[in-house]
């Protein structure tokens, strides 16, 4: 410990002089001992992060290595050439403890430390060198299982990076990584893998349309003609250098701009396009996956940056998802549960809220499935949502009633009060924080749409006949001839 504080105390004071204490702090870490193996790992990486310049170094080119240049210059490039080769040579060592550590006969202890270290390089250092090479490292480990630590640090490495990376071009190397990676794997990676998809920035970068942009530029030569207007008179000469002045630098900067924006919406573009490819290549070669839920949540997250050609495709495929998904857990042939299914309708009624509303598709299919998955005749649905994965599996039901009937302005009634009966059925076997989740939804229609409020009164009929609770269909249940006697007994137990 005195070794390695001494040798860092000297780096941090002067680099250019004890640049050497690099190569002897990395001979201590390879210690047989895992304490000092440790302490050298974290030693290094407290130096690096002091050291490390902060701009990306431009390897020498052969020309540029003949010519001769000054002291200063020369000192300068000596540095940073050392800094590069011990900076490589402390990532290769991280990379040889890991893989030396990561399994049954290694030590945990420091394949945690070892990915820490290359989480936090990743992070802080995100501008120097070798980051595709570190990056490669921390995405191979993202589904280590020996120990667990690892993966779940490299997962929060990349999702810490994709919170704060501006330009995107980290998050573009990591986003091709990532693909690559599931696709070797044949999609047999833990869903905690395709959730890092959710903390890129894509949703915010994008909002930007090209309208604004014409109308900024609209209102700015406008404010140009009113500033001549108000500008003193000066001679002719005066005013033609001002003139090429002023243009030099105004496209100088505009330049400068539009390459920086321009760069960067190709690159959020290009990790767009592999975050959909990677999720149409699970929903369309994995359909049985335990990824479709995360893939799903993915879409709904970005669904409005999807192109509304495509719309037609991608609910057709979430469509034939549901069904195959739903019958597979009905029917008890499979290991999967219905949650998918509701995951693909939400997804879908998410994809036409937007955008989507330009589109004309019919959502009967995703209207009924959702209908028929609040309750079943032999009441599986109403068992299944009462276990202790109930509310996750409830909010999702809410939140595609919200969107089919709360969001929009014009509903059919008649299937609003079929979907309201019923779920107010189905909370008579929830837990206590579910139901009151499912009476704020009811209230919220109740209030929107008064006819609704007919299901209250015990007494008033609409129509003929008698209400069918069993029937899969809700525009053929006839729910007013019933009403919510429900909430009566919701009244003494909430």
């Amino acid at each position: 410990q005195e070794s390695l504080a001494e040798l860092a105390s000297a780096l941090i004071e002067s680099p250019d002089n004890h640049m050497g204490n690099l190569k002897l702090m990395r001979q201590i870490a390879e210690s047989p001992d895992p304490t000092i193996q440790k302490l050298g790992l974290l030693s290094q990486l407290t130096v690096y992060r002091d050291i490390v310049p902060g701009y990306r170094i431009r390897p020498l080119t052969d020309a540029e290595k003949t010519v001769q240049v000054s002291k200063d210059v020369k000192k300068i490039r000596d540095f940073e050439e050392a800094i590069l080769s011990n900076y490589q040579a402390y990532l290769q060592q991280l990379e040889t403890q890991l893989r030396r550590h990561c399994g049954e006969r290694g030590d945990a202890n420091v394949a945690v430390v070892a990915m820490q270290c290359m989480s936090e390089l990743l992070t802080t250092l995100t501008h120097f060198n070798f980051r595709v090479n570190l990056l490669s490292a921390i995405v191979s480990k993202m589904g280590t299982r020996r120990p667990v630590q690892v993966g779940a640090i490299a997962c929060n490495a990349l999702c810490k990076l994709f919170d704060g990376d501006v330009s995107g071009e980290p998050s573009l190397e990591a986003v091709k990584l990532i693909a690559r990676m599931i696709k070797n794997k044949e999609y047999k990676v833990d869903e905690v893998v395709l959730k890092t998809f959710l903390h890129l920035r894509l949703k915010d970068e994008m909002a930007v349309t090209s309208e604004d942009d014409k109308g900024n530029k609209h209102r700015h030569k406008k404010e140009d003609k009113k500033r001549k207007k108000t500008e003193p008179h000066v001679s002719k000469k005066m005013r033609k250098i001002v003139k090429a002045d002023g243009e030099l630098e105004s496209e100088l900067k505009e330049a400068e701009a539009v390459v920086s924006a321009e760069e960067k919406q190709k690159n959020h573009s290009e990790t767009l396009k592999f975050v959909f490819l990677t999720y149409f290549r699970i929903l369309k070669n994995a359909e049985m996956s335990p990824l479709v839920p995360s893939v799903l949540e993915g879409l709904s997250h970005f669904g409005h940056l999807i192109n509304v050609d495509f719309f037609a495709d991608i609910l057709s495929l979430l469509k034939k998802i549901t069904v195959s998904q739903y019958d597979q857990y009905a029917d008890g042939t499979g290991s999967t549960s219905a949650k998918t299914a509701l995951h693909c309708i939400v997804a879908a009624l998410l994809l036409l809220s937007g955008q989507g509303e330009a589109v004309n598709i019919d959502l009967k299919d995703f209207n009924t499935s959702l209908y028929c998955q609040l309750m079943e005749k032999d009441s599986v649905i109403v068992k299944r949502m009462s276990d202790v994965h109930s509310r996750s599996e409830i909010e999702l039901v809410l939140m595609g009633l919200d969107l089919l009937f709360c969001r929009k302005k014009q509903i059919q009634v008649d299937r609003a009060a079929a979907f309201i009966k019923r779920l107010a059925t189905v909370s008579l076997h929830l837990k206590p924080n579910a139901v009151l989740a499912c009476l704020s939804l009811q209230r919220a229609l109740l209030v929107k749409h008064t006819r609704l409020q007919q299901l209250l009164d015990p007494e008033e009929r609409l129509g003929t006949g008698v209400y069918k609770p069993y029937l899969d269909d809700a525009e053929l249940c006839n729910p007013y001839a019933t009403n919510l006697w429900e909430l009566t007994f919701l009244m003494v137990r909430v």
